[in-house]
């Protein structure tokens, strides 16, 4: 087995040669390649790239829209509000750079503050929402958004928007919270793409709020994230909810390190871990955060992203595992589109279907590599 390693270097007496041990050659290249060779290791290194320009061809600025990503990896972006509601339907099948409209004029009536979600079948459920009136009708899509069927205009739940839904892992739909002239804290359940719905709770753990955020993590348990209550006067919060049964019962987990907001947006990544983005907090904000412990703690990755500060934005997860984040308000609203490919040390992609770096063909080679050019790059400053 070689032990050292003979390296050229330099001092301000010329050149010789040195031996070094090759464990501290691997010690230096591992150190390097990590620094150098992984994007996102240093918090704040992931760089968002912008895929649309504000006033760039296709859909108009808007806040409080809804965007779904689909198991053919094309995004779905639904209505929402650009000065007046909207109930048009665009598609992107290249992470969000151009755009085709879907439909101009959907069946349901324009519309912001709703939610939607992508069933596991492919087709798309969208729920309530707010024009002249609070919304409580449910209809699905089975062709990406351009046609639309009424699954029910009396679930059981108020009408209602700036609320959240969820899909689980079992292909049903959870729907918490929201405003229906009061701030709410109901959980309501279907388990037939929306067409009846069981209530889950009347009062959860969590105080009456809308502008949170929720997302399902790979354990099947749903994390609600902050939002806008009506205690004390009203305020934002920090706080982030469990529940492991679909709604039922919640756990609150400790509180969180960033800002308490509303009309943020969240998503989980491949490795489970949750990325939380902007939001208001007196101020739109433009950070972002990440969770690896389902909620329980939060690390700032970025304190100023590439896009501006926003609320009522929309943001997915796409099947290669970047982000896709899309317009937000205030006026004027945007209709910019920027794309986020995380280093895998800071926001990994899904290890269960990737080989280790040891297993890497040439990791080796590229770990001795990068530790003979820092032992020589470094020995040059002697």
């Amino acid at each position: 087995m070689i032990s050292r390693q003979l390296l050229i270097r330099t001092s301000a007496s010329g050149w010789y040669l040195e031996t070094v041990s090759m464990k501290k050659i691997l010690i230096i290249g591992a150190l390097l390649f990590l620094l150098l060779m992984v994007p996102g290791v240093l918090a704040g290194s992931e760089i968002w790239n912008q895929q649309k320009p504000n006033d760039g061809a296709g859909w108009l600025g808007r806040m409080d829209h809804t965007s779904v990503a689909m198991p053919d990896g094309s995004i779905i972006l639904i209505g929402g509000f650009d000065g007046a509601h909207k109930n048009d339907v665009w598609r992107s099948t290249n992470h969000g750079a151009t755009w085709v409209q879907q439909t101009a004029n959907a069946a349901w009536s324009a519309r912001r503050g709703h939610t939607s979600v992508a069933m596991p079948d492919g087709s798309i459920v969208l729920m309530g929402g707010l024009s002249d009136t609070r919304k409580n009708d449910v209809w699905r899509s089975t062709d990406n958004g351009r046609t639309w069927t009424l699954q029910t205009a009396s679930p059981g739940w108020s009408g209602r928007h700036s609320h959240t839904s969820v899909v689980m892992p079992d292909g049903s739909i959870v729907l918490m919270g929201g405003h229906d002239g009061t701030q709410k804290n109901d959980v309501w359940r279907s388990t037939d793409y929306g067409a009846s719905w069981t209530q889950q709770t009347t009062s959860a753990g969590w105080s009456e709020r809308y502008g949170h955020a929720s997302v399902v993590t790979r354990d099947g348990s749903i994390i609600l994230m902050g939002g806008y209550a009506r205690e004390l006067g009203g305020r934002n919060r920090d706080d982030v909810w469990r529940s492991t049964d679909h709604g039922v019962t919640w756990m609150q987990l400790p509180k969180a390190r960033w800002s308490a907001r509303e009309d943020h947006t969240s998503v989980v990544m491949p490795d489970g871990s949750i990325i939380l983005m902007g939001g208001f907090d007196g101020n739109e904000k433009n950070d972002v955060w990440r969770s690896a412990d389902n909620g329980m703690s939060w690390t700032r990755e970025i304190e100023r992203a590439s896009w501006s500060a926003r609320r009522k934005h929309t943001s997915v997860v796409m099947p290669d595992g970047s982000i896709v984040l899309m317009g937000g308000g205030p006026v004027p609203y945007q209709n910019d589109v920027w794309r986020l490919v995380p280093g895998e040390a800071a926001i990994p992609a899904d290890t269960s279907t990737q080989r280790a770096p040891e297993e890497t063909p040439g990791f080796g080679l590229m770990v001795v590599l990068a530790g003979l050019a820092a032992a020589f790059i470094v020995s040059r400053k002697h």
